[in-house]
């Protein structure tokens, strides 16, 4: 199972960093048309929009997997190893409750805009198809955040393992 996750995340990880190229590929497109050219492009600024909001929920995604999201730790590492467990969690599972939230709410706005039209852009795309990114973002941090529940070891621990 770690190495099915371990490829979700590079995955995860590496489509992220082509959404980075894909925005700022838009976006040069953009400046080019608009100000070079005279006529800005239909499709560059949903584009643009779209793989930056995309690129924030995966990338806050897998960052869930590594413990990167922001943290303040100060004041659990003044814990003993019980107080940072049950610290370490508590956090799992609220970001659990959220991710679970996040596919609920997903779920409504992609019913909500089943029927609306990306405008701009040279093919048709509904709103609900771009909004599906959030369920799957939902799904990998539940996924996440339950084998962090069974698996996640204090840095006390950690220190004890590797002597």
């Amino acid at each position: 199972m770690k190495k099915v996750l371990d490829w979700a995340e590079n995955f995860i990880d590496s489509f992220s960093t082509a959404l980075v190229a894909v925005s700022l590929a838009a976006i040069c497109i953009q400046v080019f048309f608009r100000y070079v050219m005279g006529n800005a492009t239909t499709w560059s600024d949903s584009v643009a929009a779209t793989s930056l909001a995309w690129m924030t929920f995966l990338a806050g995604t897998a960052a869930v997997r590594t413990n990167e999201n922001m943290a303040t730790d100060f004041l659990v590492n003044r814990f003993g190893a019980t107080g940072q467990k049950v610290c370490r969690v508590f956090a799992q599972f609220m970001t659990l409750l959220f991710a679970l939230a996040l596919g609920y709410s997903g779920l409504m706005l992609m019913d909500a805009t089943s029927t609306s039209v990306v405008e701009g852009l040279l093919w048709e795309v509904t709103w609900s198809q771009l909004y599906f990114i959030t369920i799957f973002c939902a799904l990998f941090m539940a996924i996440f955040s339950i084998e962090k529940l069974f698996t996640s070891e204090s840095p006390i621990d950690q220190k004890k393992d590797a002597k």
